[in-house]
């Protein structure tokens, strides 16, 4: 059985926080983002913008972080694949891109769909965003930020524990 390091664990435990806290953060902007796009002017929809719509892009945000934390698990604790991984630093950073490029394109109005709302006896036409991409675009970003580790080499390189 092998010890561990108590500086080890506790950069660790500091890394995976920072990488969670960065996440939350981007989360939260995005999904704020998004109910900017979606807002409707007049008192309801100032106060759901911004009262409502944040406890809602908490909730989403923490979901979203436990269910990826746990789906990228391997990863934190296997060291075979959290070598490989961070040998292959650029991997999530090409996830995230692909990420940030899904949820970018889902308001392009050729990806958007048109939804009509009914209203008393008047009916308004809106564009929504394409829910597939936002949906794809939230889980790739999120794991992504998630499980982002600096390059093996850069670590070695700078690292001051030497062995």
């Amino acid at each position: 059985m092998c010890k561990i390091k108590k500086s080890t664990y506790i950069s660790e435990i500091v890394i995976t926080l920072i990488q969670i806290g960065a996440t939350f953060i981007v989360l939260m902007l995005t999904y704020m983002l998004f109910a900017l796009i979606d807002y409707s002017s007049g008192i309801n929809g100032f106060i759901g913008i911004t009262f409502i719509q944040p406890i809602f892009a908490a909730i989403a945000s923490f979901i979203s972080i436990v269910f990826c934390f746990l789906l990228g698990l391997p990863i934190r604790l296997s060291n075979r694949i959290n070598y490989w991984w961070t040998d292959h630093f650029y991997l999530p950073l090409t996830i995230l891109f692909i990420g940030i490029v899904l949820l970018s394109l889902s308001v392009i109005p050729f990806f958007s769909k048109e939804i009509v709302d009914f209203t008393d006896e008047s009916e308004i036409k809106r564009m929504a965003p394409n829910l597939a991409m936002i949906i794809s675009g939230w889980f790739l970003t999120t794991f992504s930020i998630l499980h982002t580790y600096p390059s093996r080499k850069l670590i070695e390189k700078f690292s001051i524990n030497r062995q």
